[in-house]
C-alpha cells in the first residue's frame, strides 16, 4: 500500500509540474506579445501633403448632403 501511495504522489507531482510549465509558457507568451506590441514602430501622424498648400486657396460648396444648393446661393471657404 505504501508503494501505491508514492506512485499517486509522483503522478500528482508530475501533473502539477506540467500545469505549472503550461501556465509559465502562457504567461511568457503573453508578456512577449505585450513587449513586442509596445516596441512596435508607429509612424508619426503626418498631415496630408495637400494641407501644406491650403493658404491662398478657396473652396466652393456645390452639394450639401447630396442635394444641390438653393439657386442663387454661394458658400465659399477661403484660406489666407
Amino acid at each position: 500500500m505504501v508503494h501505491e501511495y508514492k506512485g499517486r504522489q509522483r503522478t500528482f507531482q508530475k501533473e502539477t509540474t506540467m500545469k505549472f510549465k503550461r501556465t509559465a509558457l502562457a504567461v511568457a507568451t503573453l508578456l512577449l506579445a505585450i513587449l513586442l506590441a509596445a516596441c512596435g514602430t508607429k509612424e508619426p501622424n503626418q498631415p496630408p501633403a495637400e494641407s501644406a498648400s491650403l493658404p491662398g486657396t478657396e473652396w466652393a460648396l456645390t452639394l450639401l448632403n447630396g442635394d444641390a444648393l438653393i439657386d442663387g446661393t454661394q458658400i465659399t471657404l477661403r484660406f489666407g
